[in-house]
Parts: structure tokens; sequence; C-alpha cells
């Protein structure tokens, strides 16, 4: 039995030795991946992948911030060869600790270019925006229009009517802090932060919750982003979203390539970013999840305010990045920790 696992052996550091260095690694047709979306969106989108390409997708859901971690813990045995679902901000930051290879897609220019990496390190995929979501029958009870001021919420009808998640916990609700602070000041942001806390009934983990209770007339109005309140008003919940005259905020949804990822996945990596910015991809992603699509030459039959009919203000995600510790740990201890949140 040893002279047979030695001859085995001996065959194998034989046929490992016969391999040149430089030759050409297999192609598989299929590939590994961690998301960020939620589940039903990238099982939605990969399952319409595999149906028009017969390539397999092997991927893991984690939060933003858990993908972040392991990418980093991995840095020396990379696990998967691309991620996605993140926000560009986060994007940045893992591009900053070189965590991430670039790729550009042949048909990159059909992007809308204000949202195209220079460098390639991320491809822009769809964008959500902030808005508010009020409840119908509360508006008609307290004879009021939609929100389309940052300073309705202050007025004293909102009482004990608003809802928002917590910045601490949720990508868009630190949006709307980032936002604040980015077209008021850290001062004066803050300011406004601390007032429209007299007025939230309560901070939620999630970001998607606040327009669920808004639908249910738990609250007369939540703040968020725009794919979850419509997808409440796709439920058929008495949901009326408006947006800030003052300009919205927005989150730029990305795809990436992991450094030095599995080489064998990352051709089929590839054809899933080509595949994600193209008709049918960015389709689904608006019809099913309301992402509005990033993909200029792509006009899915309407069903929300039209991206050209709101106003963005000009927000930066970099800085976004950059200041989100501090933000988040002014926000814990001026305005309401993330302890309360529900």
């Amino acid at each position: 039995m040893k002279k047979v696992i030695t001859v085995v052996l001996c065959l194998a550091l034989l046929f490992a030795v016969c391999i040149p260095a430089n030759a050409e690694v297999t192609q598989e047709n299929s590939f590994t991946m961690y998301s960020c979306y939620v589940e039903a969106e990238v099982a939605g989108l990969v399952e319409l992948f595999t149906q028009e390409t017969g390539i397999e997708v092997r991927y893991v859901r984690l939060s933003a911030g858990e993908m972040q971690a392991r990418v980093a813990a991995e840095k020396d045995n990379p696990q998967v060869a691309m991620i996605f679902g993140m926000g560009n901000d986060l994007s940045m930051a893992m591009a900053a600790e070189d965590l991430l290879d670039p790729y550009v897609p042949a048909n990159i220019d059909q992007m809308d270019q204000r949202f195209v990496d220079p460098d390639g390190m991320y491809v822009p995929l769809q964008i959500i925006v902030t808005c508010f979501g009020s409840n119908a029958d509360w508006l008609k009870e307290k004879g009021l229009e939609p929100p389309t001021s940052w300073d309705d919420l202050l007025k004293p009808e909102y009482q004990g009517e608003v809802c928002v998640a917590h910045p601490a916990t949720s990508g868009a609700a630190y949006t709307v802090l980032s936002q604040t602070v980015q077209r008021l000041g850290t001062e004066e942001g803050f300011k406004y932060l601390k007032e429209l806390d007299k007025n939230v009934l309560v901070y939620t983990k999630a970001g998607a919750a606040p327009f669920t209770s808004a639908g249910l007339g738990e609250v007369g109005v939540a703040i968020g982003y725009s794919d979850n309140a419509q997808t409440v008003v796709d439920q058929g919940y008495p949901l009326v979203v408006s947006y800030p005259k003052e300009g919205a905020g927005y989150g730029v949804t990305a795809a990436a390539m992991v450094k030095g990822g599995p080489a064998d996945e990352q051709e089929a990596a590839h054809k899933f970013i080509d595949w994600l910015i193209g008709e049918s991809a960015m389709t689904l992603a608006y019809s099913e999840f309301n992402q509005y699509p990033l993909n200029t030459t792509v006009h899915p039959e309407p069903k929300m305010i039209p991206i050209e009919d709101i106003d963005l203000m000009n927000f930066d995600p970099v800085l976004s990045a950059k200041t989100k510790k501090e933000n988040c740990e002014m926000f814990e201890n001026e305005v309401r920790s993330s302890a309360d949140v529900k």
C-alpha cells in the first residue's frame, strides 16, 4: 500500500512540474461572488443571467459592512472573483484599501458618465434616491400636501409622525445624514438633525422599514431610498412619494472585481458585469426592484417619477465615505443612540 501511495505522489509531482509556469488558465463556466443586494434581487438577477448565458453563479449574500470586512480579511487569499450591490462610496473605500482590480466593460460608454469611475475600479449599475413617503390617508386627515422640503418635516404637524432608519445601521439613513451635513455644513447640519429628531417617533434598523410603517399608517411620513418606497406602493399601500426641492441625495450601486480573485473565474465574472449594465439586467432592476438604470440607452416602461424630473444635489460620495465614522459618532452622541433602534 505504501508503494502505491508513493507512486501516486511521484506522478502527481511529475505532472505539476511538467506544467509550464506561464500556461494559460482554463476559464470555467462559473464564478463566485459576494453581494449585498437583498436576497430576492440578487437571486432574480443571477437566475436570469444563468438562463441567458448558461454561466453558473455561486454567491453569498452579506451586508455591505460584512462584505467589506470579509474581502479585507481574505486579502492574501481571495475567495471570490467579484462583489456587487454595494454603493460606489464603499467601492471607493475598498479601492483605496487595495482590495479591487480594475475592469472596464466594452459597453461602459452607454452608462451615465457622471457616475463612471475614470480608473475603472468599479462599474456603476443603478441609482436610488432619497425621498419622502407619506401616508395618503394621514395627509388627507391633516389637510396636508406631501412634503417637498426638508423644512416641512420640522413643522408642528409632523410631531411624532416621522420615521427614518438610524445611520449607524442603515446605508439609506446614512445618506440622509451625509447629505444634510454636505448641504448645510457640519454645525448647521446637526442643528437640523436635532430639530428633526423632535418629530421622529422611532428610528429603525433597516432602511426599508420606515416606508412599511408609513404605508400601514403607523406614522405619517417616512424618509429613505426611492426603491424601498416604490416597493410599498407596488404592494398596494396608500403611500405618496415626493422629493426634497433642495436636492435629493442618492446612492449608486456598483460591481467590482476582487483583487487577486480566482484566476479561472475572471472571464465568467467579467461577462456578468457586462451583462449587469445591459438591457436585461437594467430592465429587471427597474421593473421588479425599482432602481433607476444608469444605462442611458435603456428606457423601461415608467412607473416612478422619471429620474430626469428629480433634482439631485451635488452629493460627494468620496467625502461621504471619508466622514462616515465621525458623522455617525456625532449622531450617536448628539442626536439619538443606535441602542434605541427598533
